[in-house]
Parts: C-alpha cells; structure tokens; sequence
C-alpha cells in the first residue's frame, strides 16, 4: 500500500512536458488575426518562433508553450 501511494504521489509530482513541435509558418499566420485583435501586448511575443501554439478547438484562440531549452556544455572551451 505504501509503494502504491508513493508511485501516486510521484505521479502528482512530476512535471509533463507535451510533446509539441516549435510553431510552422502556417501557424505563425493563423495566430497573426488573433494577436492583432489582442489588446494586450504578450500576444506579440508568438513572432520570436520559440514556442508551441497549440490552437482552440474554434481556431480563435491559441496557447504560447514554451518548450525546453537544450542547452550543452562541454569540457575545455568558451561557451558563446
């Protein structure tokens, strides 16, 4: 019972990561209406392509998802 509960608890625990792909040129138009009609400035941040833009059902909407940044260092040289 004990293994059960503490397999549940790291279940709630970890953190998901949804497999998304970095948003296309053809969502990077689609989303271009929604932002322009947004009043706030972040809808703006969709044109650096750095994320996922897992769109609504109806299309008049989108979600920016950041994805995780791989980052690799190596041994004996400068990181630029």
């Amino acid at each position: 019972m004990f293994a059960l509960a503490l397999f549940a608890l790291y279940r709630l625990m970890r953190t998901s990561h949804p497999n998304l792909a970095p948003a296309s040129e053809a969502d990077i138009v689609r989303a271009r209406p929604i932002v322009e009609r947004s009043r706030w400035t972040y809808a703006n941040l969709v044109f650096r392509r750095d994320k996922a833009l897992p769109f609504s059902d109806a299309g008049d909407a989108f979600l920016q998802h950041v994805l995780p940044v791989v980052v690799e260092i190596r041994r004996g040289g400068a990181v630029a």
